[in-house]
């Protein structure tokens, strides 16, 4: 299926009034889709804006339509009533991006199957499958909703100059919250407990170590919170032995169908990129996409990891994941302060708090 640029903008602008694409669809476009060239001056970052997410888009149509439609129609669109849900849009967009990602890297294109089900005893599909050289990829994308949770911060912070954050499961949690002189906000371990339960359902057992079920997980500046959900021992994480989660008879719940887990800063670029402060503040000398994850700093979680694996991965981002181990983890700070950034309105600041 062949899109052009002035396809996906008449597609943007029949989004709901506030929907970001379609405003700057409708004030930096006519209306056969067509960008308005007196405009260029102080309208670049809106063509940067509306190309990075037409590249993949199109990229997509040639490969599969359905995945194309479903994205441009549902997904993109984030519908809401007569607004927009801001999280289902990052959402998308971080979905998009892991796509495009493995379509465009991958030796074999045309292998790529939307919505793939891979196992007969489930209603439920993976995002999507590919070939990668002699490597299969079943890939699941997961973010949290980090946008309920700014606000959350955001509104405790209007009536108090700062907020604890416990960003890990601690032993000492009712110690801390009795001392703390300021709001407690919990840590998000449980939504990631909610990834992984849902992502083993829908993968199977993989044939081999050339079959990869990977669940990627987008999430924002403060990576150290999935991290340390996953693989700390000090805060039970979800992919030790230590784990807060076990079966009924009290043994570590395990996920055997999940073979990686990479976890990634995505959330934050997409951020940025609703908000036009990522091509207004764009850099020829260093040129981003956020729709390749080449641009969104990753990791790769210790769970049963093979250097084939973990080298392929590596090729197919673009960048050398590092390998968080439980060590890693465990050094990580699961205590941290929030604030208001005195610069920047509307903009919440996070330091290390020493326990």
């Amino acid at each position: 299926m062949q899109i052009n640029l002035k396809d996906i903008v008449l597609a943007f602008r029949k989004y709901c009034p506030d929907h970001p694409l379609k405003m700057i669809a409708d004030n930096f476009f006519d209306e056969t889709g067509s960008f308005k060239m007196n405009l260029m001056a102080e309208g670049a970052w809106a063509i940067n804006s509306v190309s990075a997410i037409a590249r993949p888009l199109q990229f997509l149509a040639f490969h599969s339509e359905k995945a194309y439609r479903d994205m441009i129609i549902n997904k993109v669109s984030a519908a809401d009533k007569e607004t927009f849900n801001l999280h289902n849009l990052i959402s998308a967009f971080c979905e998009l991006s892991v796509m495009n990602t493995f379509i465009c890297r991958s030796s074999d294109p045309k292998s790529f199957v939307y919505e793939n089900r891979v196992r007969d005893d489930s209603d439920k599909n993976v995002e999507f499958s590919i070939k990668m050289q002699d490597f299969t990829f079943n890939v699941e994308v997961k973010s949290a909703n980090l946008v309920q949770e700014d606000q959350e911060i955001a509104k405790l912070l209007r009536e108090n100059p700062s907020v604890l954050m416990i960003d890990a499961r601690i032993p000492n949690y009712q110690e801390v919250v009795d001392k703390a002189q300021m709001p407690v906000r919990g840590c998000l371990d449980n939504k990631i407990k909610d990834f992984l339960v849902d992502a083993n359902k829908k993968f199977s057992k993989s044939n081999g170590e050339k079959e990869v079920n990977l669940l990627v997980i987008c999430w924002d500046d403060r990576i150290h919170q999935a991290l340390m959900a996953l693989k700390s021992p000090k805060a039970q994480g979800l992919l030790t032995a230590n784990t807060y989660r076990h079966d009924k008879q009290g043994n570590p719940e395990l996920y055997p169908n999940i073979d990686c887990v990479v976890v990634n800063k995505t959330y934050s670029l997409f951020k940025e990129y609703i908000l036009g402060t990522l091509f207004r503040n764009f850099s020829p000398i260093y040129p981003v996409d956020p729709f390749f994850m080449l641009f969104g700093e990753g990791c790769i979680v210790d769970h049963n990891l093979t250097q084939d694996r973990h080298l392929m991965l590596n090729s197919i981002m673009q960048q050398n994941l590092m390998i968080v181990d439980e060590t890693f983890a465990d050094s990580l700070s699961p205590v941290s302060i929030a604030t208001m950034s005195d610069g920047e309105p509307n903009t919440i600041k996070f330091r290390k708090y020493e326990m």
